[in-house]
Protein backbone atom coordinates (compact mmCIF):
# COMPACT_ATOMS: atom_id res chain seq x y z
CA UNK A 1 0.00 0.00 0.00
CA UNK A 2 1.27 3.62 -0.81
CA UNK A 3 1.09 6.14 2.01
CA UNK A 4 -0.82 9.05 0.76
CA UNK A 5 -1.27 12.39 2.65
CA UNK A 6 -4.12 13.54 0.84
CA UNK A 7 -5.98 13.38 -2.57
CA UNK A 8 -7.95 15.41 -5.56
CA UNK A 9 -10.40 13.95 -8.07
CA UNK A 10 -10.68 15.87 -11.96
CA UNK A 11 -13.16 13.97 -14.02
CA UNK A 12 -13.17 14.62 -17.73
CA UNK A 13 -15.67 13.80 -19.94
CA UNK A 14 -14.81 10.44 -22.38
CA UNK A 15 -14.43 12.71 -25.70
CA UNK A 16 -11.70 15.26 -23.56
CA UNK A 17 -14.56 17.69 -24.69
CA UNK A 18 -16.65 19.99 -22.44
CA UNK A 19 -16.20 21.25 -19.25
CA UNK A 20 -14.61 18.18 -16.29
CA UNK A 21 -15.63 18.43 -12.56
CA UNK A 22 -13.09 18.83 -9.88
CA UNK A 23 -14.32 17.12 -6.90
CA UNK A 24 -13.21 15.87 -3.90
CA UNK A 25 -9.83 17.24 -2.43
CA UNK A 26 -8.94 16.32 1.15
CA UNK A 27 -5.77 16.31 3.05
CA UNK A 28 -5.17 14.34 6.41
CA UNK A 29 -4.97 16.48 9.62
CA UNK A 30 -1.29 16.13 10.48
CA UNK A 31 -0.41 17.15 6.90
CA UNK A 32 -2.49 20.49 6.12
CA UNK A 33 -1.02 23.77 7.00
CA UNK A 34 1.59 23.37 3.89
CA UNK A 35 0.07 24.01 0.93
CA UNK A 36 -0.53 20.17 -0.16
CA UNK A 37 -4.15 20.51 -1.35
CA UNK A 38 -3.28 24.21 -3.53
CA UNK A 39 -0.31 21.91 -4.58
CA UNK A 40 -2.62 19.16 -5.84
CA UNK A 41 -5.48 21.00 -7.68
CA UNK A 42 -3.34 23.24 -9.66
CA UNK A 43 -1.56 20.07 -10.18
CA UNK A 44 -4.65 18.27 -11.65
CA UNK A 45 -5.48 21.63 -13.37
CA UNK A 46 -1.89 21.50 -15.30
CA UNK A 47 -2.11 18.28 -15.73
CA UNK A 48 -5.86 18.20 -17.25
CA UNK A 49 -4.67 21.21 -19.87
CA UNK A 50 -2.17 19.45 -21.37
CA UNK A 51 -3.64 15.97 -21.34
CA UNK A 52 -7.04 17.30 -22.50
CA UNK A 53 -6.33 20.65 -24.41
CA UNK A 54 -9.80 20.90 -26.09
CA UNK A 55 -11.67 21.19 -22.86
CA UNK A 56 -14.13 24.04 -22.22
CA UNK A 57 -13.95 24.58 -18.54
CA UNK A 58 -13.08 22.90 -15.21
CA UNK A 59 -16.07 23.32 -12.76
CA UNK A 60 -15.63 22.80 -8.82
CA UNK A 61 -18.65 23.02 -5.83
CA UNK A 62 -17.55 24.26 -2.46
CA UNK A 63 -19.94 25.06 0.68
CA UNK A 64 -19.33 28.42 1.74
CA UNK A 65 -18.74 27.01 5.29
CA UNK A 66 -15.20 25.62 3.78
CA UNK A 67 -13.19 28.71 4.01
CA UNK A 68 -9.86 27.38 3.40
CA UNK A 69 -11.16 25.14 0.03
CA UNK A 70 -12.69 28.49 -1.27
CA UNK A 71 -9.18 30.49 -0.14
CA UNK A 72 -7.57 27.74 -2.62
CA UNK A 73 -10.24 27.77 -4.99
CA UNK A 74 -10.23 31.70 -5.97
CA UNK A 75 -6.42 31.63 -5.56
CA UNK A 76 -6.59 28.90 -8.53
CA UNK A 77 -8.84 30.97 -10.50
CA UNK A 78 -12.37 29.19 -9.62
CA UNK A 79 -15.44 31.90 -9.83
CA UNK A 80 -18.77 31.61 -8.46
CA UNK A 81 -21.06 30.59 -10.76
CA UNK A 82 -24.65 29.57 -8.71
CA UNK A 83 -25.33 28.99 -5.69
CA UNK A 84 -27.26 26.22 -3.43
CA UNK A 85 -29.30 26.98 -0.39
CA UNK A 86 -29.91 24.06 1.86
CA UNK A 87 -31.92 24.52 4.79
CA UNK A 88 -33.06 21.75 7.65
CA UNK A 89 -35.84 21.70 9.76
CA UNK A 90 -36.22 20.15 13.33
CA UNK A 91 -39.47 18.74 13.81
Amino acid sequence: MIPSAGFTELVVPGDGKGDAQHYATGVLPEHRGHGLARWMKAEAIRQARERYPDLDGLLTDTADSNRHMRVINDALGYLPTRQRVTLQLDL
